[in-house]
């Protein structure tokens, strides 16, 4: 029995060193529909007010790499991209959208910059892979309606659900150019929500499983010795 609990505790430990080493990778869901699809790079089943919903991993303690002033207050973040991708399934297609070039994750605190289209303080995020053959793909979930969703640098593992109800907080994917069909996809978010970790779930099935060979065989120990 001893040998056994060695082994369980062995295995456990084993499963969680790497859990440990991802423990910051985080996924968000971004469900909502589509407003905007028009080109001819559009895939078939994205068409105006299709549900979707955009999986995306990032790492919430990504090194920061940069911080901008606004001009009329707060600061722009930005944050190693290396970790960022998204999957984004609308009707029955999934479209990987993984670093094909330069890759940007901004977090805007409270940021106001009227040359840049900000005249007003706002709050959020801004998610965006932008592809070497110029297709781009940027999630924003930012807005001037709250102020107090991100208090000072660092990227939350946990969105604040008021995050979708913000004017600018919507789906981007397209270029302007011939290769990819002048195309344009936009989509309004509904909600935006963690994905459970499987880690946790995962373990527990483990040990149940465990415990119920331990059972089995101390049953079967049990009958041989009777």
């Amino acid at each position: 029995m001893k040998n056994i609990l060695c082994c369980c505790l062995f295995l456990v430990g084993l499963l969680t060193n790497p859990l440990r080493a991802n423990a910051t990778m985080v996924t968000w869901d971004f469900s909502g529909h589509l407003i905007v699809a028009s080109g001819t790079g559009v895939p078939p089943d994205f068409s105006v007010g299709t549900p979707f919903h955009i999986f995306l991993s990032f790492d919430a303690a990504a090194a920061q790499i940069g911080a901008l002033p606004g001009s009329g207050g707060g600061m722009r973040y930005s944050y190693d991209p290396s970790s960022l991708s998204m999957d984004i399934f609308a009707g029955t297609t999934c479209h990987p959208c993984h670093p094909g070039g330069a890759g940007l994750i901004y977090m805007r605190d409270n940021y106001q910059d009227s040359s840049r289209g900000f005249p007003d303080p706002i709050d959020g995020y801004t998610f965006a892979l932008l592809g070497s053959d110029g297709f781009d793909v940027q999630i924003t979930a930012r807005g001037p309606e709250f102020l107090d969703i991100i208090n000072g640098p660092g990227l939350q593992e946990n969105p604040d659900p008021r995050l979708a109800g913000l004017s600018g907080s919507q789906f981007f994917a397209g270029c302007s150019n011939d290769r990819c069909g002048n195309t344009d996809i936009e989509g309004h978010f509904d909600s935006i929500t963690r994905v459970p970790e499987p880690a946790v779930p995962t373990l527990l099935g483990l040990g149940i499983l465990g415990m119920l060979l331990v059972r089995r065989r101390q049953r079967t120990t049990f009958r041989r010795n009777s």
